[in-house]
C-alpha cells in the first residue's frame, strides 16, 4: 500500500531523532527506496513533497510537525527534543536538485490541490496560451490564466433539489482563473498580480497561485 508525503516524513524524523529540511528528507527517502512508494509524478518529486509538507504545517491545526527555523527550513516532531543550534550548522549547505523545471511542470500539483479541497472540488485545464493567434507573441499571457477550473456546485445537491433547479436554463457552477507561478517576490509581485487581475475578469475568482512565496 502506497505511503503518503506526511507518513515518509514522519517516519524519517522518527528515524533520525533531528530536525530536518524538507528537501534533504526527500533525498533520504529516495536512498532508502521509499520514494517509489509515494506515487509522485512529474520532473520535480522533491517539489511535489516539499509542497505536502508545507501544506500540512500550514492549513492542518492538528500537524505532527513544527518549524524549528526558516533559513534553511527545518521541521520537527512537535514531541521531538533536539539541539538546534547543531541542526542549523549541519543544514547550512541544503540545497535544491540543478534539475530546472517549468511553471507548468507544477500544474499537476494545482489540479490534485483544487480537485481534493472542499472550498473548490474543480476540474481544471491548462491553457496553452501561446498558440493563440489573435495576439502578438508576448501579449497572451497578459488575456489567458495558465489553468481554468471549474466546480459543480449540484454535482451534491439532493435529487429533489437537482428535480427543481434542472427546470431553470442554467445550472449552478462557478469557475475559476488561475495564474501560477514559480517564484512570487515582492519585486515581482506587481506585475503578476496585474496579471492575473487581468486575465481573470471573466471568473468567478481569479487566483495568483505560486509554489515558492517570499513572505
Amino acid at each position: 500500500m502506497a505511503k503518503s508525503s506526511i507518513e515518509v516524513a514522519k517516519e524519517l524524523l522518527e528515524l533520525k531523532k533531528e530536525a530536518l529540511n524538507p528537501i534533504k528528507m526527500y533525498h533520504i527517502a529516495n536512498e532508502m527506496g521509499l520514494t517509489k512508494e509515494l506515487n509522485l509524478n512529474g520532473k520535480t518529486p522533491w517539489k511535489s513533497f516539499v509542497a505536502r509538507i508545507y501544506m500540512d504545517i500550514k492549513e492542518n491545526p492538528n500537524s505532527i510537525f513544527e518549524v524549528v527555523a526558516t533559513k534553511p527550513m527545518l521541521i520537527k516532531l512537535k514531541n521531538q527534543v533536539i539541539n538546534l543550534e547543531a541542526q542549523m550548522e549541519k543544514n547550512s549547505e541544503i540545497k535544491e536538485p540543478k534539475n530546472s523545471y517549468s511553471e507548468r511542470d507544477l500544474h499537476p500539483l494545482l489540479t490534485r490541490f483544487v480537485f481534493a479541497k472542499d472550498s473548490f472540488k474543480a476540474y481544471t485545464k491548462t491553457i496553452y496560451h501561446e498558440s493563440s493567434i489573435k495576439t502578438k507573441k508576448g501579449m497572451d499571457k497578459w488575456l489567458y490564466p495558465d489553468i481554468v477550473g471549474v466546480s459543480f456546485e449540484y454535482k451534491d445537491y439532493q435529487k429533489e433539489l437537482n428535480k427543481f433547479i434542472g427546470k431553470f436554463s442554467s445550472l449552478p457552477i462557478k469557475i475559476y482563473a488561475f495564474e501560477m507561478k514559480k517564484h512570487l517576490s515582492v519585486s515581482s509581485f506587481r506585475e503578476y498580480y496585474f496579471q492575473a487581475v487581468s486575465n481573470s475578469s471573466w471568473a468567478n475568482e481569479g487566483y495568483l497561485v505560486a509554489l515558492d512565496i517570499d513572505e
